[in-house]
């Protein structure tokens, strides 16, 4: 599915009656711009992403002041400053250029999520504060109304996109439009609300959170520990672990087989960013302390087909991945088996029967459930994990998953088996 970036979005809105009063006047980024702006402020960005974000004090006609994270640059003409957009930020094809026309030190950042419950209406469901200021008051009614309108549009010229993110920034005066960012089928912010609303489901999601600024975050505060996952991604890759000491306020932070310690959130907010994410959008998420077999933890693949004929989800077979010792994540596995074969020798082997058992059950109804959004999928790939205590935990829902894994059983004819009942499906 063809996504569409900030300067097609841009157009969408800013042409909406309703929604254009409340959007920030934006341009392609060139040379010619620059000479013809007269505003002071104002921010550069690539059209995909949430990479490299530069703002620039024009403090001058020929004096810009350039501010990227902690950094300050002075660039004394505007071809000079051109250049070094062009050189730090030459991985982005496409770049915007948006006129900052609010107070750069008086504002409130409203995060606020929407989604399409029963692919009916938009929903706000989620509002956060990033900075709250005490002298903003904030009218949310006006910024729910806008959501609204906004998420719409989207979900108009946007197939399949049922969840956005949408920032705002408040000022005294104004409300303003800073960014929109849809969710689509393989985001786990949109999968974890496609689940949150169904009762029986709701209380098998780890607790979930987009983030945009991870240091503002309240549960830094409360957690000692936290997951943090790029919305988008597969094979665990960026899957990092947060411990955070509150004693000693020092911070870890474990990815694979590396883990680090650092003495100020900032330093390992960026180490995180910077290395593992790779300028992607992340969600925080409650930690999990997995089932284990012979000191290592394991989760399961359950597979489910749609039957062609009743309409029906099945299970077709679930299967065990048991990490390689220390590692947090299960992709790299060192050992696949059906987990029949995997639970009785697990830490909650004595449970191992209602496992099972709730395992299909719980499948199910996450396959009914993205039945109803996803019509076409004959297919899915549900990630559980299970706890020390046998809960039974939803992490993942693969719309297209991969088969591959099969291939790795010690029964070589059940991958055969599984790719003969996919053909009936087809």
């Amino acid at each position: 599915m063809a996504k569409i970036g900030r300067w097609n979005r841009y157009q969408l809105l800013v042409n909406h009656a309703d929604i254009k009063p409340y959007v920030l006047p934006t341009v392609l980024f060139s040379k010619d711009v620059l000479q013809l702006k007269e505003q002071k402020w104002f921010r550069v960005r690539p059209c995909f992403g949430i990479g490299d974000c530069w703002v620039i004090f024009k403090e001058s006609p020929n004096e810009y002041k350039v501010m990227v994270d902690e950094e300050q640059i002075f660039v004394e003409n505007e071809l000079d400053f051109y250049q070094k957009v062009k050189e730090r930020m030459e991985r982005y094809h496409v770049l915007i250029m948006e006129e900052l026309v609010y107070n750069q030190s008086e504002y409130t950042e409203v995060i606020v999520t929407t989604h399409k419950e029963g692919l009916l209406n938009w929903d706000v469901c989620n509002i956060n504060l990033v900075n709250d200021n005490p002298s903003i008051n904030i009218s949310y009614e006006e910024i729910k109304n806008i959501a609204q309108c906004t998420s719409e549009v989207m979900g108009e010229h946007i197939p399949l996109c049922y969840t956005t993110v949408i920032k705002f920034i408040v000022t005294e005066e104004d409300i303003w439009l800073d960014d929109v960012i849809p969710h689509y089928t393989n985001s786990k912010w949109n999968q974890y609300h496609i689940l949150r609303t169904v009762p029986q489901l709701n209380t098998h999601l780890p607790n979930t959170q987009i983030v945009t600024s991870l240091p503002e975050c309240d549960w830094i505060k409360a957690s000692q520990n936290l997951i943090i996952k790029p919305c988008y991604g597969q094979n665990g890759i960026g899957i990092t672990k947060l411990t955070i000491n509150h004693n000693t306020n020092t911070y870890q932070s474990h990815h694979e087989l590396e883990v680090l310690s650092h003495s100020r959130l900032q330093n390992c907010v960026s180490h995180i960013t910077n290395n593992y994410l790779e300028d992607k959008e992340y969600v925080i998420q409650q930690y999990i302390s997995l089932a284990t077999v012979e000191g290592s933890i394991f989760d399961t693949r359950v597979l489910l087909m749609r039957n062609s004929t009743s309409n029906r989800w099945e299970v077709l077979c679930k299967v065990a991945r048991v990490a390689v010792k220390s590692y947090i994540v299960t992709n790299v596995a060192r050992k696949v088996a059906l987990l029949q074969e995997i639970l009785p020798q697990s830490s909650v082997y004595h449970s191992s029967y209602d496992i099972e058992n709730q395992i299909d059950r719980l499948s199910i109804s996450v396959a009914n459930r993205f039945g109803e959004y996803y019509r076409d999928s004959s297919r899915l790939g549900i990630d559980i994990a299970i706890d020390q205590q046998a809960k039974v935990w939803i992490l993942e829902v693969n719309v297209v998953p991969d088969l591959s894994m099969y291939k790795k059983l010690e029964n070589t004819s059940m991958y055969d088996d599984v790719i003969s009942k996919l053909k009936e499906i087809k």
